[in-house]
Parts: structure tokens; sequence; C-alpha cells
């Protein structure tokens, strides 16, 4: 759960599949090895190879599934998204989720949901300069938070140019983290409010983001929309 896709989510199956095919490639080569003839061409040999085959291929179906599920969509993905599939909030209302939550969408934006692993994104432009975006993630993830939590800023550090996280340490909710992220984009500086929230084995990142010089402006509806924020 993050901006980058975590490979604990779909490597294991990759790697799983690929240990199952090898199997099914030794099984393959025994049938037709004919310097062992307790082996060569014995059907039992040819089912091994079959059976491993198979589920070397479930495995790797479901490592391509989990990534593809996974993977965050380009600015220009969203952007074609919210032009083709958005729909414009005249009020604001409380919008609940067929991914097991509800948050409340501010109004004026321009919102769309995704199957993916974003599940909801929106924006809406204040000013000619000035932006406010919604945006939550839903992943599968069998972490605790503050795990979680510890892979973000160091995703954060590691990123070019550099993205700094600081969580709440006083949060007592069990089920959630909230912190900020300040981020620089071809000299735009921005701030992003977060939750984190867990769920059985789904994990929700919720971002509330716009430029820094708009983030005191705009501080009680961005605190009005992740305070809205539950999983159902």
């Amino acid at each position: 759960m993050r901006g980058n896709i975590s490979v604990r989510n779909y490597l294991p199956f990759i790697l799983d599949g690929a240990v199952d095919l090898l199997m099914a490639g030794g099984f393959l080569f025994l049938y037709y090895y004919k310097k062992q003839p307790k082996l060569y061409k014995k059907l039992w040999v040819l089912l091994g190879a079959l059976i491993f085959l198979v589920m070397g291929g479930e495995e790797i179906y479901k490592g391509i599934s989990n990534y593809s599920a996974q993977r965050i969509p380009s600015k220009s993905e969203i952007e074609n998204s919210l032009s083709m599939r958005g729909t414009f909030a005249q009020k604001e209302f409380l919008y609940k989720s067929p991914d097991g939550y509800q948050v409340l969408i501010p109004a004026g934006i321009t919102y769309t949901s995704s199957n993916g692993a974003i599940s909801l994104i929106g924006t809406r432009k204040d000013q000619p300069n000035t932006s406010f975006s919604l945006m939550i993630m839903r992943q599968s993830s069998s972490q605790d938070l503050d795990s979680l939590v510890k892979d973000l800023i160091q995703v954060g550090m590691k990123s070019s140019p550099p993205k700094k996280y600081i969580f709440d340490e006083g949060n007592n909710d069990q089920g959630q983290r909230r912190g900020f992220v300040e981020t620089s984009n071809n000299g735009i500086l921005s701030k992003a409010a977060i939750v984190i929230a867990k769920h059985g084995k789904s994990t929700y990142q919720v971002m509330v983001s716009t430029p820094i010089s708009n983030f005191e402006p705009t501080r009680a509806e961005i605190e009005r929309v992740l305070n809205s924020f539950k999983v159902m």
C-alpha cells in the first residue's frame, strides 16, 4: 500500500509459480530422458508435470492479477478517466463506495471511481492555479498499520524528489493513522493530509492535497473530508 506497488502482494505468488513451473520442467525432462528407464515415458511422471504446470500457472496468474489491481494509473490516465467518466458534485454529499467505505465529497469536485488500486479520485479548481484533490486507494495487505507507515516514510525518503511524511504519534485510534506529506512538482509545493485505515485484510489510504499556499485556507474543509471517512 503506497504510491509504489507493494511487492509483498504479488511477488510471492510469482515466485511460487516459477518454482512450480521449474518442477514441471524437471518432470518433463525425466519423462523424455531415456537413461532413466524407471521414469522414461511413465504416465505418472507426465501427470506430475501437468499438475505442477497447472499449479504454476495458477500462482503466476494470481500474482499478475494482484499486480494489475495495484498498479497506480498515470496522471494522463486519471485525467482521461475524469474527463470521460467524471461526475460533478453540485453540492456536498456522503459517498458510499462499493469498496466498503463512506466519505464526504465536497461541492464542486469532479470525481470518478475505479476497480484498480485507486478506488476514488476527484479534483476541483478553486482558482486558475489552485486545485483541491481527493484520492482514496484500497489495497490488500497483511501488514499492521505501524509497519505500513514505516514503509511509506522510507519510500518517500527514496523518492525523487524526496517526500517528507509526518504522522501523528499520539493517535490512539487502533484502526487509523493520520499524517501529512509535502511534495514538490515542477517547482510547485503541495501539501496533503493523509488517513491510513485498516479493516481486515484491506488497507485504505485517503489523501486530500492542495498547493501548500492553499492548505490553511482549506484546512477546515480538508478535516471535514478526513473525519467523514469510515470503513463500513
